[in-house]
């Protein structure tokens, strides 16, 4: 065999027999998120990587971005104090992705809607930020048409953490591309807009960090993606640490599922249970 891993691009409908198959070859695996439609084989998975020695890895690339790893920077030298609440915005156009085969519009192919899609890379951030696992998570989400209620084009998802909350807004139905959102802690407020920063300290003067893309510039990002392959070889090369960005994928694919379940149930609040190691 002269591979060595096998990287997925596909649609996620198609990442769990693919995924399978490579680590039945004895092949490490990067995939594009979300990993999976559903998180029932996720343990299957986790097994099966651990067995053959194989490292399963999620391009989970927007942590890479410039403007986010200020933000976490910030996040990690308390200079908001301690966080009490997130809310985070993603708007995106109808015509967002799914290329000329429109697979998003396919349910057995997308496996959900903007939730599965843009969501996957804002839960994991919102984790990131946090200090505490999340307690419970409750979501509305509207479909995209009647005719197609499993892909759901407008989100709004409670977190609830000790002592704070997140909230996340995802559409496909905006009338433009943008990102944007706030952290507020108890000495102070971090705003993220696209394409800078403004860091609101009690008793300082604001702050104003300015960033060459906005988050919203683009939907692949390749500049973000050597700190992914990095972290990727790491993981392979570096027993100690492997399985931890199969661990954020489990975390993403748990509250993805619940958040789900809450909808179904009228946005009823869901307890999360840690997802197992």
């Amino acid at each position: 065999n002269d591979l060595d891993f096998i990287d997925i691009c596909t649609p996620p409908g198609y990442h769990s027999d693919i995924i399978f198959k490579a680590l039945g070859s004895g092949l490490h695996v990067m995939c594009e998120k979300p990993l999976i439609c559903s998180r029932n084989d996720l343990h299957r998975m986790q097994e099966a990587a651990a067995g053959s020695q194989r490292v399963i890895h999620v391009v989970n690339n927007w942590k890479y971005a410039p403007i986010l790893i200020k933000t976490q920077k910030i996040l990690n030298e308390k200079r908001i104090g301690n966080i009490r609440n997130i809310s985070l915005s993603v708007l995106r156009t109808d015509a967002s992705g799914g290329g000329l085969s429109d697979w998003r519009s396919c349910p057995e192919i997308a496996g959900g809607g903007i939730l599965l899609d843009h969501g996957w890379h804002q839960l994991y951030l919102i984790l990131s930020m946090m200090a505490d696992n999340p307690l419970s998570v409750s979501a509305e989400m509207g479909p995209a048409d009647a005719d197609n209620p499993r892909i759901e084009d407008t989100v709004d998802l409670v977190l609830t953490f000790p002592g704070a909350q997140a909230r996340l807004h995802l559409t496909w139905r905006a009338g433009c591309r943008k990102n944007f959102g706030t952290v507020e802690g108890d000495r102070g407020t971090l705003a993220i807009n696209d394409d800078h920063l403004v860091l609101a300290v009690q008793g300082q003067p604001e702050t104003r960090y300015e960033f060459s893309e906005a988050l919203s510039g683009g939907s692949h990002h390749s500049e973000w993606m050597k700190p992914v392959i990095t972290v990727f070889h790491r993981e392979i090369i570096d027993p100690e640490i492997r399985g931890t960005n199969f661990n954020e994928a489990l975390w993403c694919a748990t509250l993805i599922d619940l958040a789900y379940r809450s909808c179904r149930e009228g946005a009823r609040f869901m307890e999360i249970e840690a997802p197992a190691p």
